[in-house]
């Protein structure tokens, strides 16, 4: 600027000639360039300034990004189990990037200016409003820069502490991550695969883990209260000792799992699959598990009180010892179910199931060594039931279906079987002395090396009976008999 200086006096100085004015006094021009000359050196100061300014800025930032890498260095497990995180903070480090560009490219313009002041062609105003424009830009652009360092820094600090509430992981990919105590609590974990992951202890409440995979997951002594798991995958899932009360199972998959002694209260599990699931003391107290598969569960010792199981499938489950005090059990399958000295008998149940003595008995049921000596079960739907070894000595079961029942080595000493259906059922080695049998029905059942020493089989239907080593009533052999106890009565 100082060479132009001359050139531009000589130029005022043949401009006044030729106007006629070469004797003016250019005090005043003089003057004006000197205020220019100032007004440009104030700018080229503010500028190298800034560009100090910014100089700190990257340094601070460089140390932060060094910071961040021994950080990452220093959490590697950490942060390679999170690479959805990982990937977000790159991010942010991009944009770091994009803004630093975004700086260089303000200075540029603004040494374009500079360019343009030193050519005299555009005006003071002017100039100076497009620098302070300029400046203005920079500064965005480094608030900007601050934001994306404390997103940066926050996620760091998250990832120390375990502090994830309130993220949105959707769809995260965190299979085999070690999240134990980590708070997870209203995150959004929508279809997130978290299978093997260890989540011992975590903090889920009011989590939404819709369609999410936790298949295999050690979620022991968790905290899920209120969490959304519709359509989850918990199968085999270890949820021990886990809080799920108030929880939306509904239609997730928890076949295999294990949930000894955790609570379900008022948990939604409608049509959720818990085949083969362990679920040996769980409370389910005014759980909904209408429509539920609880096929081969271990429900042994399970507080089940109030709870809706209409319509559930506990086809060969073991409720022994369970407490169904006023459970709804309407249209239940209950096929192989072994349900013995419950704590306190269900409100409701399907057809032809009943509740003796703390014991349900009903078609298919399994009664296994059941102890039912005296009592009354007239008119009692046992076909298809397996009784091997029960003690139904004295019983009343007068009026009973026992069709296809399974009476291998029962002790049916002096029980009344009178109209009973007995047709098709075994009864190897049974003892039946002293059994009534009148009328009774023992159609094709299998009677071999059982006792009828002294039975009444009056008027008993005897159609093709398997007599193998049977004592007859008279206590003759049938084998001495032709094989037969029809003529030994």
């Amino acid at each position: 600027m100082n060479e132009l200086k001359p050139m531009i006096i000589v130029l005022l100085m043949l401009t006044s000639a030729l106007a006629g004015c070469t004797g003016t006094d250019t005090t005043d021009l003089e003057q004006q360039i000197a205020d220019l000359q100032q007004s440009n050196d104030e700018m080229n100061e503010t500028i190298n300034q800034q560009n100090q300014d910014n100089a700190d800025l990257q340094q601070s930032n460089d140390e932060m990004n060094a910071t961040i890498n021994q950080q990452n260095e220093d959490n590697a497990d950490l942060q390679s189990q999170l690479e959805e995180r990982n990937t977000e903070i790159a991010t942010l480090n991009s944009n770091v990037a994009m803004l630093q560009s975004s700086i260089a490219d303000a200075e540029t313009y603004r040494d374009s200016l500079l360019v343009l002041l030193e050519g005299s062609n555009t005006s003071d105003d002017e100039l100076e409003s497009m620098i302070e424009t300029a400046n203005n830009s920079i500064l965005t652009l480094q608030s900007d820069l601050v934001v994306q360092q404390d997103l940066v820094a926050e996620w760091i600090v998250r990832a120390i502490n375990n502090d994830f509430s309130n993220t949105n992981l959707s769809y995260a990919n965190l299979n085999d991550a070690i999240l134990r105590f980590a708070d997870l609590s209203n995150a959004n974990l929508t279809g997130a695969n978290l299978s093997y992951a260890d989540l011992r202890d975590a903090d889920l409440r009011y989590a939404d883990l819709r369609g999410a995979d936790l298949g295999y997951a050690n979620l022991r002594d968790a905290d899920l209260r209120y969490a959304n798991l519709r359509g989850a995958n918990l199968s085999g899932a270890d949820l021990n000792g886990a809080d799920l009360s108030n929880a939306d199972l509904s239609n997730a998959d928890l076949c295999w799992a294990y949930l000894t002694v955790a609570d379900l209260t008022s948990a939604n599990l409608t049509s959720a699959n818990l085949t083969d699931a362990d679920l040996t003391s769980a409370n389910f107290g005014y759980a909904d598990l209408s429509n539920a598969d609880l096929s081969n569960a271990d429900l042994r010792w399970a507080y089940l009180g109030y709870a809706y199981l209409t319509g559930a499938d506990l086809s060969y489950a073991n409720l022994n010892g369970a407490n169904l005090s006023n459970a709804d059990l309407n249209n239940a399958i209950m096929t192989g179910i072994l349900a013995i000295y419950l704590h306190e008998c269900p409100a409701v149940l399907p057809t032809n199931w009943q509740c003796v003595q703390n014991n349900l008995l009903g078609p298919y049921a399994d009664l296994v060594f059941m102890d039912l000596s005296g009592v009354d079960l007239n008119g009692a739907n046992l076909s298809g039931a397996t009784l091997a070894f029960a003690d139904l000595s004295n019983a009343d079961l007068s009026n009973t279906d026992l069709s296809n029942a399974n009476l291998w080595y029962a002790n049916l000493e002096d029980a009344n079987l009178s109209n009973a259906d007995l047709s098709g059922a075994t009864l190897l080695n049974a003892d039946l002395s002293g059994a009534t049998l009148w009328n009774a029905d023992l159609s094709y059942a299998d009677l071999s090396n059982a006792d009828l020493y002294m039975a009444n089989l009056t008027g008993a239907d005897l159609t093709a009976v398997v007599w193998f080593d049977t004592t007859c009533p008279d206590g003759t052999n049938s084998d001495d008999n032709g094989n037969t106890c029809e003529n030994n009565l």
